[in-house]
């Protein structure tokens, strides 16, 4: 991925999509711009075909071809990876600690139960069909459409090798461990000139270390907006110019609805001047992002954004039921408080907040009152006139109240959290940076060390399962097994049926735990799975 990226950003350098801004070769900035790229030509394509392993390869002739006929091309590439070498040479020890990481944390087997339950799934339907009319109404989560899948689609790996199946889904970690050595290079860089804003990124670097890694061989939404959220704000603090930021800001909400308020920072980042001609790249870019994200909401459930059934423009054939998606709406804001609990979302505030908060973990709870500093952080860096970060302190206030109040699940929060925890400790060392810069040779390396020896610790059951199984860094572990319940229904619709705990994972299609619309009938549209699914009434005669 990282080589796809460096021959994609050479390849619109070429064609000056960069709105005449020099745009440093780096890898952090080389990958964005490839991430945003192959998230967007993913998501157009998965429109007309599958998005796969032979996808990935026809882009890649694409570029070769580019590449044997375009010299400014070639230039650039050139460019990019002598850049790339001369950083590896010069960290070697970080480089192979790098690749350590990677292979660690993607030999771990996908433990995120949202993952077995709809992730995979999702994926696969994208890998094998085009987008799939009615896909919602087989199950809700079919419907939600995370513009993450598109790209994680085509860089699943999903094959038999030597008798064991294997599964990998590499985007999160390689995007994670793209911002981990970024986030350690500006907190070295800036150490020990602003030992603030070291501490921010060494903070955020450090406290991501403990609740991420694990997680990242999963293909959850979730992780990869915590990523990126974590760059956006690097490319806030850093006065980034190029497009990047926008791109970012523009790509969060269609892969995770609850990332909606990062369109705040846009906002205030268009009032900084721009040209027009910048603008209107902007707006170029929010075309291309938006339009395969609301066509493919239509087909996958016959609204532009589900499950909001107040935004209701169309009548498909294959449009999942009104109450179907109202009820949709009420499950997943009353899960974020107490799952299987309906009545909750209607609770008023100080019923539901003491529910809410004895059913998470101690871990959880910090990082839930974590997401608060902000407020605290706020009148600290207008005393100290440091209005880039008094701005950041309003704007993670201001997401967190809209996660208190909607969907206060912890998962949804990661990258604001991180950041919010980075911002508070990059406060206080505002009082104390001249005791602390005088003692900063010796605290710094005992407060890594110690946090370090803490995330080892906390991680030491896959540690323990690797040093039993080394092997697992060559063959990743893969799902186990379902063992599910065939379902052949009387309208042509055949299925496997997985239950809450035995979920249907990489099971062939198609799999669900609960049809969308149980009281309904639902049929195939045509002969083949990628023809779509309607619902139809129980009783013909009534309809």
């Amino acid at each position: 991925m990282i080589i796809n990226t460096g021959l994609l950003v050479s390849f619109l350098s070429t064609i000056n999509i960069r709105a005449n801004e020099n745009i440093e070769l780096s890898i952090f900035n080389v990958y964005l711009i490839g991430f945003i790229s192959l998230s967007i030509l993913c998501s157009i394509g998965s429109l007309l075909i599958p998005i796969n392993n032979i996808t990935f390869v026809l882009i890649y002739f694409v570029i070769c071809v580019f590449l044997v006929f375009v010299p400014r091309l070639r230039y650039n590439v050139n460019l990019f990876w002598s850049h790339f070498l001369d950083s590896l040479k010069a960290n070697k020890v970080a480089a192979i600690l790098w690749l350590l990481f990677l292979l660690v944390v993607v030999s771990k087997e996908i433990f995120v139960f949202d993952s077995g339950n709809y992730h995979t799934q999702n994926i696969k339907w994208i890998r094998e069909w085009s987008v799939v009319r009615g896909l919602g109404n087989l199950q809700p989560q079919l419907g939600f459409n995370p513009m993450f899948f598109p790209l994680s689609a085509i860089f699943t790996l999903d094959v038999m090798a030597f008798g064991k199946k294997i599964l990998i889904h590499p985007v999160n970690a390689i995007t994670y461990s793209v911002i981990l050595t970024e986030l350690y290079r500006l907190s070295k860089r800036y150490f020990p000139v602003d030992i603030t804003k070291s501490s921010l990124y060494l903070t955020i670097l450090l406290i991501s270390l403990l609740f991420i890694p694990l997680r990242t061989s999963s293909p959850s939404p979730d992780i990869i907006c915590a990523s990126l959220i974590i760059a956006m704000i690097i490319l806030f603090l850093e006065n980034n110019r190029s497009l990047i930021l926008p791109s970012i800001i523009l790509l969060l909400p269609t892969y995770k609805l609850s990332s909606v308020l990062v369109i705040i920072l846009l906002g205030h980042w268009l009032l900084q001047g721009k040209s027009r001609t910048f603008i209107t790249s902007i707006f170029a870019l929010a075309l291309f992002i938006y339009t395969p994200y609301l066509i493919r909401n239509y087909y996958l459930t016959g609204y532009l954004i589900f499950p909001f059934a107040h935004i209701d423009l169309f009548d498909a054939v294959w449009k999942i039921p009104r109450s179907s998606v109202l009820f949709e709406f009420d499950v997943i804001k009353s899960w974020a408080r107490q799952p299987n609990n309906l009545d909750i979302v209607n609770y008023p505030l100080k019923q539901w907040v003491p529910i809410w908060w004895e059913r998470l973990d101690i871990l959880n709870q910090f990082l839930a009152l974590s997401y608060f500093l902000p407020f605290i952080c706020i009148p600290v860096g207008l005393y100290f006139h440091r209005n880039k970060y008094s701005l950041l302190s309003i704007f993670l206030s201001a997401t967190s109240l809209f996660w208190f109040f909607n969907a206060p699940d912890v998962r949804f929060a990661y990258g604001f959290i991180f950041v919010g925890i980075g911002l508070f400790i990059c406060m206080v060392l505002q009082f104390k940076e001249d005791s602390f810069f005088k003692r900063r040779n010796l605290i710094f390396p005992i407060v890594i060390v110690i946090w370090l020896l803490c995330i080892l610790y906390f991680h030491r059951s896959h540690f323990h399962s690797l040093l039993k199984r080394p092997e697992q860094l060559v063959f990743p572990c893969s799902y186990s097994e379902s063992q599910l319940t065939f379902v052949e229904s009387t309208d042509n619709l055949s299925y496997f049926k997985s239950t809450h705990l035995n979920t249907c994972k990489n099971h062939s299609l198609p799999c669900t735990p609960r049809l969308t619309t149980p009281k309904f009938n639902i049929v195939p549209l045509g002969e083949n799975l990628g023809d779509g699914f309607k619902v139809v009434s129980p009783n013909p005669q009534s309809e």
